[in-house]
């Protein structure tokens, strides 16, 4: 009886298995097909946001349920991506999601499809490594009703060429931050939605590039870019020979076989041109480049793909020309990569007012009262009544009361509620500007925690994603499912829930930034330098309050603690503060001057945000910089698990512009005063080098100065280099020494835009070295 009781017990437990294996791999046995399009074409960015497209046909009953993606953000942590889909039988649809960034040890992610709580469908795909780009290629989008008719555009060096339309084209500011270039002609602008277009504005003022191709056909790329460039206008067109653009490339004007066609041309109002004085024109009126903020765009009089271009025999060589030095400039290779977001904006995010601690003062007088009255005072009554036997029972009784006040003094310092807090950081200079947006919820409370904005704007979670390092080698052939991190839920009603939160920890997250932030800057610096200070006066012009405004210059530092909507400051009687080497500095110096551990928390916060506005966002210190805070709301806020929470908002605005020179003064910039440029981004005085071969490039105050001395100081540490200059001419092998030049030949060494160039050849790439520095000394015009 007992053999057949476990020959039943034998025959049930395979069963069960077979039912198990069975429900495993029923989830895939609706007739469902997934497709999964990572980034554009399958072309993504490592470290860099990623894009997601699941193309979904139902050869099924209907569908109404869950798309889920769930992939790995750290060694031990899970992100899942959700979106409501409803699905008819035999329909197909596209579902969009955007990944935190991605990483190229993330080797895998699943795609599972969820019904009425059931799988219905569950599959494992493996990323597409050999199609994932690094920051060393130039990624390029294409906007053309005819993408052949230029397919002869190319950037320098390695690059990948997308293209977009209105379908695919991004609409939020994170699919579209993998691009490098885009290039629009021939291509109606009105099929994009209102956001895709906000969305490429936006990407040009934070450093993105625009070539833009105009001609006979400007109304179809230029009718919706009105707003954006309001400088822009067409009065008609004219005929050109198409010859003409050989000069760019050192070529001679001839007539040759594919000149007979002429290239028509778009005529643009100068007049208003004029009013935009950083526009830089080349070839009679034939391109425009026009600084947007961090960005350029790049405007083409006339059609890069119709006849005559066609057959122009220069015409790669023409268009290479142009997109070099765009490239160059406005690539993003040097920017942090996506995972070292959270330690940089994680210090700011942090200082919400209702977290106070108590004040110093306080704590001492409870502690004094409570050493009086546990020693002298409770010693000297006892005796007095002859009661001091009684020491061992109220010393205990006294240390439990003082414990008491103690966590109730500490009960009016915490918060009670979450409560949120957004800070923008917004640059202005004279082109245009670029804006950030990060929001946090700080939590009360073990619990999951689900974030939506009121607003109904675009978040992305910043947590610490370091890399994935479980799978290195891609060896694992099961996907592995790790403690989730948070969920984020898009469509109509986006939200982000982040899991397991800690008491009083704070989580933080990236936001499309608002439209309602300012587009142009309104603070209005009518300074001038004499030499020793700056004189004139400071304007808000903005219709909201600015505080704890700093305004630096060399080694000048004026403080405005507020300045009013409208209110005019006179700097002229005022006495700088410092001298401070930077902005590090004067924050370093000035926190040990403050009383409470409060305001120095202030302090922190304020010089951790403005620390990475110069560091990150192309800031010039060596021109003006001013700095001022407003308290103004530009977000609604969030809801906290379906309920309104308390917001805190500041918004930092910075300005940086050239300064106006007294007439006939002496100029000096110091070593170490005027930073360089590689790829377009303002480096330190060290450089991690990604490359051999690179160009550092010095903006010289041609337009208010005449430089009559520069020079150089080839500082490269403990590593071979050859430096070379513009014309050539190879600096000195010695480390340190000083080359000075001088006289009327300076104009040899600079280039048409005041620069100059120092081209560094290291003995082996991927080298931290410390940059050359230069020296100019001048007469103010």
């Amino acid at each position: 009886m007992k053999r057949m009781r476990h020959v039943v017990m034998g025959m049930l437990l395979m069963l069960l298995m077979v039912l198990g294996n069975l429900g495993t791999h029923a989830a895939n046995d609706r007739n469902i097909d997934v497709e999964v399009e990572f980034g554009y074409n399958n072309v993504f960015r490592y470290g860099d946001y990623l894009p997601l497209t699941i193309h979904i046909t139902n050869g099924s009953d209907a569908f109404d349920g869950e798309v889920i993606i769930r992939y790995h953000v750290s060694y031990d942590k899970d992100a899942i991506l959700k979106q409501r889909v409803s699905l008819e039988k035999d329909g197909q649809k596209d579902v969009e999601f955007t990944m935190n960034s991605v990483s190229q040890d993330l080797d895998m992610l699943r795609v599972i499809l969820m019904e009425d709580g059931k799988e219905v469908y569950n599959q494992t795909i493996k990323l597409p490594f050999l199609q994932g780009v690094f920051k060393d290629k130039t990624i390029m989008g294409i906007l053309s009703d005819d993408r052949d008719a230029i397919s002869y555009i190319q950037p320098p060096g390695e690059f990948v060429k997308i293209p977009l339309d209105h379908q695919n084209f991004p609409d939020n500011i994170f699919g579209i931050h993998m691009f490098d270039t885009l290039v629009v002609n021939n291509y109606d602008l009105s099929q994009l939605q209102k956001n895709q277009l906000d969305t490429l504005k936006k990407w040009v003022g934070n450093g993105g590039q625009l070539i833009l191709g105009t001609g006979a056909r400007y109304t179809k790329t230029l009718s919706t870019l009105e707003d954006f460039l309001p400088m822009i206008r067409v009065t008609d067109t004219r005929e050109v020979p198409v010859h003409t653009l050989n000069t760019v490339i050192g070529q001679p004007i001839e007539e040759t076989a594919d000149s007979g066609i002429p290239l028509t041309v778009a005529n643009f109002d100068g007049d208003k041109l004029a009013t935009y004085t950083t526009t830089q024109v080349e070839l009679e009126n034939l391109v425009y480049h026009i600084p947007k903020g961090n960005g350029m765009v790049r405007l083409f009089a006339f059609d890069l793909g119709m006849a005559p271009m066609d057959t122009y025999r220069y015409k790669q060589e023409v268009l290479k020309h142009f997109i070099v030095g765009a490239v160059d400039q406005y690539n993003k290779y040097y920017e942090p990569y996506r995972y070292q977001l959270h330690n940089r904006v994680n210090p700011f995010l942090w200082g919400i007012p209702d977290i106070k601690l108590p004040t110093l003062s306080s704590i001492i007088t409870i502690i004094i009262i409570y050493v009086l009255l546990i020693n002298p005072i409770l010693y000297l009554i006892l005796k007095r009544k002859k009661k001091r036997q009684y020491m061992w029972i109220v010393v205990p009784c006294l240390a439990v009361a003082f414990v008491v006040v103690m966590f109730v003094t500490g009960m009016n310092t915490r918060i009670k509620a979450p409560v949120s807090q957004v800070v923008n950081m917004i640059l202005f200079n004279t082109s245009g500007g670029s804006k950030a947006s990060y929001g946090t919820v700080i939590n009360t409370n073990k619990s999951n925690l689900t974030v939506a904005s009121i607003d109904g704007l675009e978040m992305i979670p910043i947590i610490d994603t370091s890399h994935y390092y479980h799978n290195p080698d891609n060896a694992v052939k099961v996907y592995e499912d790790f403690q989730v991190a948070y969920e984020k839920t898009m469509g109509t009603q986006p939200n982000i829930q982040f899991k397991k939160t800690r008491v009083f920890g704070n989580y933080n997250f990236e936001i499309d930034p608002s439209k309602e932030l300012p587009d142009s800057n309104k603070i209005d610096t009518q300074l001038i330098y004499d030499g020793n200070r700056l004189n004139g006066t400071v304007t808000n012009q903005y219709d909201f309050d600015l505080n704890d405004c700093l305004v630096t210059f060399k080694s000048l530092f004026y403080e405005i603690d507020h300045l009013g909507a409208g209110e005019t400051i006179d700097l002229t009687n005022r006495t700088p503060i410092g001298p401070y080497d930077s902005i590090n500095s004067y924050f370093w110096e000035r926190k040990w001057q403050l009383d409470s551990h409060q305001e120095q928390q202030i302090m922190d916060q304020q010089q951790s945000i403005k620390n990475a506005l110069v560091r990150y966002s192309n800031i010039n210190e060596s021109q003006l910089v001013m700095l001022a805070w407003t308290n103004h709301s530009f977000y609604q806020g969030f809801t906290v698990d379906n309920k309104q929470v308390k917001k805190y908002e500041k918004t930092l605005i910075c300005v940086n512009e050239p300064v106006v020179y007294q007439s006939g003064i002496q100029y000096v910039l110091n070593f170490g005063e005027l930073r360089g440029k590689v790829n377009g981004k303002y480096v330190d005085d060290h450089y991690y080098s990604h490359a051999k071969v690179y160009d550092l490039v010095f903006q010289l105050p041609m337009d208010a100065v005449d430089v009559k001395t520069i020079k150089i100081r080839p500082i490269i540490g403990r590593y071979q280099a050859e430096i070379r200059l513009k014309n050539g001419d190879m600096l000195s092998d010695n480390i340190g020494e000083i080359i000075t030049l001088t006289g009327d030949g300076l104009d040899q060494y600079l280039t048409d835009d005041g620069e100059i160039i120092l081209n560094i050849t290291l003995e082996s790439d991927m080298n931290d070295i410390e940059i050359p520095e230069i020296y100019v000394e001048g007469i103010g015009k």
